[in-house]
């Protein structure tokens, strides 16, 4: 005579919960007798031959696919509070986007070596006409410190 039992009875024989074994009746994959009792050693082969093999042993999803899962979840969710943390100091002014960084710099650097390379321009003829040494050298300084200071003006905030 075959061994009849009720849901929650074959739940602990299975290892699983008795959600388990109510979602398997409901999907077919298993079959209980006409007063809703499992037979159980039909429902046992029925349980093998119908439940894919990684989630067929007890606590297989706590341990391959449920792990799984959690770790990708946990990236994720580290990822998305490191962009909101990078979106909120960009927008309190902490953060500046590099590639600004790189143009304001270029731009900087264009600027002064423009500035300097019109120095020689600019006071080639004043020098011709000093033949003080030390003159020569307060003036070209002066210029130097004029294109400099064109530099602070613009770099500073």
């Amino acid at each position: 005579m075959n061994r009849l039992m009720g849901q929650r009875e074959y739940a602990r024989h299975r290892g699983v919960t008795h959600r388990a074994v109510q979602k398997a009746l409901l999907a077919g994959r298993i079959v209980a007798e006409a007063n809703d009792r499992i037979d159980v050693a039909r429902a046992d082969a029925l349980w093998t031959a119908n439940t894919r093999p990684s989630l067929a042993s007890p606590g297989a999803c706590d341990t391959g696919v449920g792990r799984a899962y959690a770790q990708a979840r946990s990236i994720l969710e580290h990822v998305r509070a490191k962009r909101e943390k990078l979106e909120y100091e960009v927008e309190a002014g902490v953060l500046i986007r590099a590639d600004k960084v790189h143009a304001d710099t270029f731009a900087l650097a264009r600027r002064l070596r423009d500035r300097v390379l019109a120095i020689p321009a600019r006071l080639a003829s004043v020098l011709a006409a000093t033949s003080d040494p030390a003159e020569c050298e307060r003036l070209f300084a002066a210029e130097m410190s004029r294109a400099c200071e064109e530099l602070d003006r613009v770099s500073t905030p």
